[in-house]
């Protein structure tokens, strides 16, 4: 079995982006208030939890939200079981909690019926990209209405906190079910995929495309019926004002090829999502196994993945052969629709010994393979072209900086520590691995990479070069004569623990202009997360770092460090 099938909690709350439901039941749910700092570590992916510091915490760095209320604070943290939220909702119970707030099981009185209550962290609620997230949801989510959807009742505010009110699903999502079983008969995987495909196409019929369908989105409630939801990464195929090109969203675990790489998608995206669900129901193992999540997603974009029947013999190989068309990483070699996909399911029902010649011959576009001699180039190849667009993107972000900033922190070398009169003079230290190396290296250098980039950008930092840090950093010495030696006054130190897919960054500030050799410790913070959602900590980090050293970027910074240094997930893994 998959050891993701193995983790006490996976990489999404099925409600709510970036939360962990604290048990195996999602519909019951744990009469356990959602902490608000230093959680345990947490495996979610989408956002991972960090503690709130001085001047607010959020995690899209683009707009600097105001700090939240005490009062606004000290409501969230009230929310536990027996509490009326707003003169209206009576809380029961947590779902799931995380790093953007937290999902509730309620009552609403006015209406008595059960509901589940999506909240937002208070000091996430002013970012206008969350707002704008979960109003998505709501607007795309109620232009759909099927019985697979999720219902989404309402966005709304009540004693300073956001929510949105939804459909209360009595069941389990499909994670833990197949935690629970390992794998499903193929009737019962068809049933499940059956619905789901119903659901895609209600949503894609209204011109909508999931771009996050994973098992934990997907609910089976105790009479059978699979519900879809979070739709929060959902976006109309016609509108691109949600994602900039060339930037990727969703799960890594779950993603399309092309969704990996950033390109256009279409409902096809979802359909490729379906396919590695399906071949996990059927077999109770992912398609595309690797060490890590990124090492996965690589093997997505250039390898056929195996037969779920050489996986799994109890699959039949027609059945299989349905599965591996949705897994093609042609898009135009895939289903084309959710229908089309229905109506080769339905008819392997009820003729389970046709071939798997006769159902692809009854989908009007063949699959059509691309020569050899592709430009799609591969193994080491491919990674110095990866390797190259990464340098070539840095330096142009460099490029634009270095006409208009004031002197490197590295200008200053050896000329003491500057007053932070003066302005920020930041060193960034190698982050060290604790575990193993190579599963959790590349996380660490990706980290560093990514803050030290995004500080760049921004005029009120002066940062040591990274070779220059490197090298004082191998002296151990002292902080303030490592400070004295960079010609900074601030370090920004910490490390990547974890095992398998669980991480943890520890990141420290230190002043070093008071404190004596050991500096003064301005701020300290852990980030719980998993390696399958590297991007999304990297922004985490930033945003809390820039938020600790008090900044302001103006608009044209804001813009710049929006972006990732790369938003091809692959040369994260060079």
């Amino acid at each position: 079995m998959d050891e993701r099938d193995h983790r006490d909690n996976d990489s999404d709350s099925p409600t709510m982006p970036g939360t962990r439901a604290p048990g195996d039941v999602v519909g019951a749910g744990a009469l356990t208030p959602p902490p608000l700092s230093n959680a345990p570590l947490s495996d979610a992916p989408t956002l991972p939890h960090g503690s709130p510091i001085p001047g607010g915490t959020h995690a899209f760095p683009s707009i600097r939200p105001a700090p939240p209320s005490t009062s606004n604070i000290s409501a969230f943290q009230s929310l536990q079981p027996g509490v009326l939220f707003g003169g209206r909702y009576e809380i029961l119970g947590v779902l799931g909690q995380g790093g953007m707030g937290a999902v509730y099981k309620a009552r609403d009185r006015e209406l008595d019926r059960l509901i589940a209550l999506k909240v937002i962290r208070p000091e996430l609620a002013t970012d206008p990209a969350i707002l704008q997230r979960f109003k998505q949801e709501l607007i795309l989510a109620r232009n759909i209405t099927h019985k697979n959807v999720v219902r989404i009742y309402d966005l709304s505010e009540a004693d300073g906190i956001r929510f949105i009110s939804m459909e209360y699903v009595d069941g389990e999502d499909l994670r833990t079910l197949l935690r629970h079983r390992g794998k499903l008969s193929p009737q019962e995987a068809i049933a499940v995929v059956e619905q789901v495909c119903r659901a895609l196409d209600s949503a894609h019929s209204e011109g909508v495309i999931h771009r996050d369908l994973k098992p934990q989105n997907i609910m089976r409630d105790k009479h059978g019926r699979i519900v879809v939801m979070d739709f929060g990464l959902a976006r109309s195929l016609g509108d691109s004002g949600m994602t900039q090109t060339g930037a990727v969203v969703g799960t890594l675990e779950y993603m399309s090829p092309e969704q990996a790489l950033g390109t256009t998608l279409d409902q096809r995206s979802d359909i490729f999502s379906v396919g590695l669900i399906f071949y996990e129901l059927l077999t109770g193992k992912a398609p595309y196994e690797a060490d890590t999540a990124i090492a996965s997603l690589m093997k997505r974009t250039r390898e056929d993945a195996r037969s779920a029947s050489d996986v799994e013999a109890s699959v039949p190989k027609s059945l299989s052969a349905i599965v591996s068309r949705c897994l093609e990483r042609e898009p135009a070699n895939r289903y084309h629709s959710a229908v089309e996909l229905l109506q080769q399911l339905t008819t392997w029902e009820a003729n389970p010994d046709i071939t798997a010649e006769t159902l692809s011959k009854m989908i009007a576009h063949p699959i059509v393979r691309r020569s050899r001699f592709s430009v799609d180039l591969p193994g080491k190849s491919w990674m110095w072209i990866a390797g190259a667009v990464l340098v070539i993107v840095l330096a142009t972000f460099a490029g634009r900086t270095l006409l208009n900033r004031a002197p490197a922190a590295t200008e200053n070398a050896g000329r003491g520590i500057p007053p932070l009169s003066r302005g920020e003079y930041v060193a960034i230290l190698p982050m060290k691995v604790l575990g193993d190396e190579k599963a959790l290296g590349y996380v660490a250098e990706g980290i560093e990479e990514a803050l030290a980039a995004k500080l760049f950008q921004l005029k009120q930092v002066h940062l040591a070069s990274a070779a220059t840090a490197e090298d004082v950093a191998k002296k151990n010495l002292p902080l303030a004569k490592l400070a004295r030696e960079l010609g900074v006054n601030l370090i920004v130190q910490g490390n990547v623990q974890g095992n398998g897919d669980k991480l943890r960054v520890v990141l420290t500030l230190t002043d070093a202009t008071s404190g004596g050799n050991d500096g003064r410790l301005r701020w300290s913070q852990d980030f719980p997360g998993a390696t399958g959602d590297v991007l999304a900590l990297e922004d985490q980090i930033y945003a809390t770092v820039a938020s600790a050293l008090e900044l302001k970027p103006s608009d044209e910074e804001q813009a710049r460090v929006g972006a990732h240094p790369t938003e091809n997930v692959k040369a994260y893994d060079l």
